[in-house]
């Protein structure tokens, strides 16, 4: 192991744009080359999630492991030399002409919290190394955890959103302390080879987690426009939310309720059709869980950004968005329904969320005059929620308006057949 690389280890945070960067890496490996980088990810993997996972040692639970069905100590250990062996052969192959390698993995942030753990990997890159920058993107907490809950939702969470950021959102969770994380990191690496990096609209170049990735290891971003890098691990909007987690609670009670050939297939549809920005908590709520992090992320702003007043922009309260719900969503929402109804009970509770959502849609379009439209929605509202007073009342506006428009037709001339 003579040669020596200059090893750039980007640990995340995850929601940070990880997915996209890790894809445009992985594509772009040939252009890389020209430029002397080379990317190292787990063989049939777009980043190095394998490291992260062998990191954790023999005990501690991870879902690549499970996946894989690595459950034993022995397994552990046997997929711990293959990996080590992969790595080292991989850079032994590296082009001569070589000077920098790229190690990715957002699992580094959220699986990798020990000590002995972090020495591990070191221990595995430090031959090959010069020296080693390790880079890690920052967001305010309260955003971290509004993107993760559609990857949250993804891996069957069945939690509220405001539930779960009452609960994890904390500074004693080291997924959202960012002092902690760079502490950690930067007694294994050294507080100089850190380089934070905030990932907010005003502070990343361009606006872009590419560019702003290779402007921070001081290098041109290769082109971009001929790169097929699919979008991956996009979030959900606030109605397929509620959809999404409507399903995972009906799944999670067992398969005489919801089998998993029938769980599986819808869970991809709402997924598919319900990309978008998801839900965010009350801004009062959201404040509140933002300034429990004040004094934490105050002391990394004074030690890496010295120029700022503060690490993050003050929060802003969003702004309402118009809730819209298309043919082909509905149709998903009516079937979930009708699967997740049942004779015994009053409405769908699962999926009460949902009906929130349909009925200011309804409202809406009965707005613009679409009245057919919010018939339709109201009216699967109303089978979520048959109790609901103020949706029953407008589905029977509704239905009034209907029966006089049919009578008002009948009442005009035809004209000329």
């Amino acid at each position: 192991m003579s040669r020596n690389f200059r090893i750039v280890l980007h640990i995340g945070t995850e929601k940070t744009g990880t997915t996209t960067l890790q894809g445009y890496l992985h594509a772009a490996q040939e252009e890389l080359r020209k430029q002397g980088v080379a990317y190292y990810s787990t063989p049939g993997r777009s980043e190095a999630r394998a490291l992260a996972a062998c990191a954790l040692g023999d005990k501690a639970p991870d879902d690549f492991l499970k996946q894989q069905g690595i459950e034993t100590v022995a397994q552990r250990q046997a997929l711990r030399e293959t990996v080590e062996k992969d790595f080292h052969e991989a850079m032994a192959a590296v082009a001569d002409d070589a000077h920098t390698v790229v190690i990715s993995s957002e699992h580094f942030h959220s699986r990798v919290r020990q000590p002995w753990q972090v020495q591990w990997l070191k221990e595995l890159i430090e031959p090959w190394a010069s020296e080693i920058q390790v880079i890690v993107y920052l967001r305010p907490q309260v955003e971290m955890l509004t993107s993760f809950y559609s990857t949250a939702l993804r891996n069957g969470e069945v939690r509220a959103l405001d539930a779960i950021g009452e609960k994890v959102c904390r500074p004693r969770n080291h997924f959202y302390n960012f002092k902690s994380l760079l502490s950690f990191w930067g007694a294994a690496f050294g507080r100089d080879n850190l380089m934070p990096r905030l990932f907010t609209s005003d502070d990343l170049v361009q606006q872009d987690i590419v560019a702003d990735f290779f402007e921070a290891i001081g290098m041109s971003t290769p082109e971009r426009w001929d790169l097929n890098v699919p979008r991956k691990n996009e979030s959900i909007n606030p109605l397929g939310q509620a959809l999404l987690r409507g399903l995972n609670q009906a799944h999670k009670r067992g398969e005489g309720w919801l089998p998993t050939d029938e769980y599986r297939p819808l869970a991809r549809k709402v997924q598919q059709f319900f990309v978008g920005s998801g839900e965010r908590l009350p801004f009062d709520q959201e404040k509140v869980l933002q300034a429990a992090f004040d004094d934490s992320n105050q002391w990394i702003c004074e030690h890496w950004f010295g120029e700022r007043e503060r690490l993050f922009p003050p929060l802003t309260a969003g702004k309402p968005r118009p809730v819209t719900v298309s043919d082909e969503q509905l149709r998903l929402v009516e079937a979930v329904t009708t699967r997740l109804d049942q004779p015994d009970k009053k409405g769908v509770p699962e999926l009460n969320r949902c009906a929130d959502y349909l009925r200011d849609a309804a409202v809406a379009l009965e707005k613009a005059d679409d009245l057919a439209a919010a018939r339709k929605r109201m009216a699967l509202a109303h089978v979520i929620r048959p109790q609901g007073p103020f949706i029953a009342r407008k589905l029977d506006e509704y239905e009034k308006q209907r029966g006089w428009l049919s009578r008002l037709k009948g009442w005009l001339p035809l004209g000329d057949a």
